[in-house]
């Protein structure tokens, strides 16, 4: 008697259609029926059912706000104290449940996720909707790159979406004791269009998320940061904004060394110099002058760095 042995296959390949590239998942299923072999490919836009979804419609439409959980992991912080600017830069991760993207084809053999990348996937990415967050009161912002982009979709319709930013504000640093003290800086991210009834972005609690590697600027180090949620009017609009403050301090080291130490040494030498020689008027008239000189080079180079402040003038 015949019998049958089915064996399942799953793997994305890439197969062209015409002249533009198609993203295939490719399901082989190989029955063997009288040495008879079959496969079924089923391509990706089938899967996530593209054909009637649509990327301009946020998740929920109908039934309330879509909730995003937020984390944003920092790789660099760069203080500029002079123009009193914090920029920040890192990797944002959202998340959020689209009932839409579930998968029509589920089992225990199937895709548990689907990856898509800035690169590979970017025709696909593109169709599939995503939030609107932006930083406030950003100077200098940045045409996003798609690139720097990667986004996983779930068989159950769990979206996480990961961007490469990059923010820089404003931010109000506290001059009494400069170079030394300690400052508080708030990046604020919104939605840029939707209300507080549509989009409820909150920040996600994850204990692993280490700041003690941040890279930093040089005299300053990051003591620590905290998140926060609040709700805001912007542009006559009620919104959700999301805080996370961070404490900066200012530890001086690097203005010590290079301009305290060496002005105390000039100085140290100079005194000691009348010591050495009574009668040697030039060499400590020279050697007073070089003193002066030398203070006043280290004053002006370090005051040109010094932030225009009431504090500081």
């Amino acid at each position: 008697m015949p019998t049958s042995r089915p064996a399942t296959s799953l793997f994305p390949t890439l197969v062209p259609e015409g002249s533009q590239p198609r993203l295939w998942l490719s399901a082989s299923v190989l029955c063997w029926l009288g040495g008879g072999a079959s496969a079924i490919k089923i391509p990706l836009e089938e899967i996530l059912n593209l054909k009637s979804y649509d990327g301009a419609f946020r998740p929920n439409t109908h039934s309330g706000p879509t909730y995003v959980n937020v984390t944003l992991f920092i790789d660099s912080i760069n203080v500029d104290d002079k123009k009193q600017v914090i920029g920040i830069s890192g990797e944002l991760l959202q998340e959020w449940v689209d009932q839409n993207l579930q998968f029509q084809f589920q089992g225990p053999s199937f895709l548990p996720s689907v990856e898509l990348s800035g690169v590979s996937g970017a025709s696909i990415l593109r169709q599939v909707w995503r939030p609107d967050l932006v930083a406030g009161k950003e100077l200098e912002a940045r045409e996003p790159s798609s690139n720097l982009e990667f986004l996983r979709i779930k068989n159950d319709g769990h979206v996480v979406w990961t961007q490469r930013v990059r923010y820089s504000f404003p931010c109000h640093l506290d001059l009494q004791v400069y170079p030394l003290g300690s400052h508080k800086c708030i990046l604020k991210l919104h939605s840029l269009g939707y209300e507080s009834t549509e989009l409820q972005p909150q920040w996600k609690e994850d204990a692993t998320i280490d700041y003690s590697s941040v890279v930093m600027s040089h005299g300053y180090k990051l003591k620590g940061a905290k998140t926060s949620a609040k709700s805001v009017v912007i542009a006559h609009r009620p919104q959700r904004e999301l805080q996370m403050e961070f404490d900066i301090e200012s530890s001086g080291g690097w203005t010590v060394k290079h301009t305290v130490i060496p002005l105390v040494a000039t100085v140290t030498c100079a005194y000691l110099a009348f010591f050495i020689n009574i009668r040697g008027v030039c060499a400590r008239m020279i050697t007073c002058m070089m003193s002066f000189v030398t203070a006043a080079i280290f004053h002006e180079s370090t005051y040109r760095n010094v932030p225009p402040s009431a504090q500081t003038m």
